[in-house]
């Protein structure tokens, strides 16, 4: 009895195993373009867009650096302390100095750009949720990139989110196989460009690779405040400096042609600060003055919330962006510290990941394919000086 009991589980397990792996049917871009256009006009034109901007400066900071760190530097280093751990570590990382300063270098050229074109397509996936820089030059035969830093030739051409379309991903790892591009050669091979994706696994369903936009969660808060001031804030202004006058016209004894003539004559003729006269009757004209007087505090303690709502999403010190409320130089570095510690290098590790992983360690592989057997290449920013 027993062996019978453990052959049927045996058989059991094996009914209900069907697969290695599992894969999505499908993953599908959580935002249309009438998203794209909400987000690209707060961004151009409301508090939220300098929130952004301001916070991708900082993770940006001076701008991105190559750095090596050895594979193996526990087995190097092992019964080493101190200076004498380091010295060990210097020493065998000295004889890659050169390539650290060629990877330097080709970020540096015109037509790289690297600093900028990586400013603004960080910029672009934290709007957007995603973006490309694509490498160029592109061999149609071989669907390859020739960019080339051993032979410093190629450019890199940011795409716009809004140009981009389908992700493919391979159905077994899930790892991104490329996208699809309207402005320039369709399919865009992940080894041919930098991928940006602002949380490709967001808690968002199906929308692996599409990333989340930073500015959805305050869209509807800064749409809001940009109707204010594009509307009503012109009528309160107008409504502050001159009062509603409603003059009621009594047409009894006038004729249609009559009556209309002098409510054209009222509306048109009459001026501000000045005399004026019509014809007509006591009591044919009426006076009423009306109380449009704007509820100013109100709004303004409205847009006071809308606004420290957008900026306390963003995690950043509220006079980065012109709100002068820290008490005094001290609270301001002390905040601005925390900021550093806390959201700025969290996203400097997602962005450095992310360039190390698809620029640094590409060329390096083109420069001296076997160092990768040694080091590995890491991203860091240049710190932003505040003292």
């Amino acid at each position: 009895m027993p062996k019978k009991s453990k052959s049927y589980v045996v058989a059991r397990s094996k009914r209900v195993k069907v697969a290695d792996h599992f894969s999505p049917i499908t993953v599908i871009n959580p935002y249309t373009d009438v998203d794209y256009g909400y987000f690209e006009d707060v961004w151009a034109k409301t508090l939220a867009g300098s929130v952004i901007d301001k916070k991708v400066e900082f993770i940006i900071g001076g701008g991105p650096k190559p750095t090596l760190e050895l594979i193996n530097e526990r087995i190097i280093t092992k019964g080493l302390e101190g200076q004498e751990k380091e010295k060990k570590i210097q020493d065998a990382l000295s004889p890659y100095e050169d390539i650290i300063e060629k990877l330097i270098e080709f970020d540096k050229q015109p037509t790289i750009n690297f600093k900028q074109n990586l400013s603004d397509a960080t910029l672009m996936a934290k709007v957007f949720g995603r973006s490309v820089i694509a490498f160029e030059p592109y061999d149609y035969q071989t669907q390859e990139s020739n960019l080339d830093i051993s032979t410093s030739e190629g450019t890199l051409k940011v795409i716009h989110p809004r140009d981009l379309g389908r992700v493919n991903i391979d159905n077994n790892t899930w790892a991104l196989e490329s996208v699809h591009s309207y402005i320039t050669r369709g399919e865009v091979n992940a080894r041919d460009m930098i991928y940006i994706t602002n949380r490709p696994n967001n808690p968002i369903s199906k929308n692996l690779w599409y990333g989340f936009s930073d500015i959805s969660r305050t869209v509807g808060l800064a749409r809001a405040l940009q109707r204010i001031q594009e509307f009503d804030a012109p009528e309160v202004v107008q409504a502050m400096w001159a009062d509603h006058l409603l003059l009621i016209v009594d047409p009894m004894g006038k004729s249609k042609t009559e009556t209309e003539s002098m409510l054209t004559d009222l509306t048109t003729k009459m001026q501000p600060g000045a005399i004026n006269a019509i014809s007509g009757k006591h009591g044919q004209i009426t006076p009423l003055n009306l109380n449009m007087n704007p509820h100013v505090g109100e709004i303004v303690s409205i847009m006071d919330r809308f606004e420290r709502s957008i900026i306390g999403d963003a995690g950043i010190p509220g006079a980065l962006v012109g709100r002068e409320e820290e008490a005094n130089m001290a609270t301001l570095f002390g905040k601005i510290r925390m900021m550093e510690a806390g959201p700025i290098k969290s996203e400097r590790e997602w962005l450095g990941d992310i360039v190390s992983n698809q620029w640094y360690r590409r060329n390096l592989m083109k420069l001296a394919p076997e160092a990768l057997d040694v080091v590995r290449v890491k991203t860091e920013f240049e710190p932003v000086i505040i003292e």
